[in-house]
């Protein structure tokens, strides 16, 4: 269970571990998660909501992992370059 890259969203953070994905939201009082598990996730979607703009925006992207069952998990509003290496991290995982 080692983390891999954990990001700001906005439902918590985006957090890809080893053996699973998770959204997660840790405050005062409050402990929330979603996970799925690599094999359930059957595919990776991420679209850009606002373009990067060097020296003044990160930009946005929405991440959106979709799993058997109709499940799925959705961030939005991440960096896009997180986005992007987060997206490349649960594909390679996909791919072992």
């Amino acid at each position: 269970m080692q983390q891999l890259f954990k990001t700001r969203c906005t439902g918590g953070h985006l957090v890809v571990y080893d053996d699973r994905v998770a959204i997660e939201l840790k405050a005062l009082g409050v402990d929330n998660s979603k996970t799925l598990f690599y094999k359930n996730i059957s595919g990776v979607e991420l679209k850009v909501q606002a373009v990067k703009i060097p020296f003044i925006s990160g930009g946005a992207a929405k991440i959106i992992i979709h799993s058997t069952g109709d499940q799925k998990l959705e961030g939005g509003f991440i960096k896009v370059d997180d986005a992007k290496k987060a997206r490349e991290l649960i594909e390679s995982k996909l791919a072992q």
